[in-house]
């Protein structure tokens, strides 16, 4: 009794552990999306204010 009880908790932790460090991922990767468009955006600006 006790055994499947602590295996069904195991069992359910580490669904939550996946769940969430996938959230995160997608998070982080979305950021660094971002991120790397507004650098080329003001590397692009840049670009524009030299050539004129």
């Amino acid at each position: 009794m006790v055994k499947s009880l602590y295996l069904k908790w195991i069992d359910h932790f580490y669904s939550l552990l996946i769940e969430v460090s996938f959230e995160s991922i997608c998070n982080d990767s979305l950021i660094v999306a971002q991120n790397n468009a507004t650098i080329r955006q003001s590397f692009e600006t840049k670009k524009m204010h030299l050539a004129s």
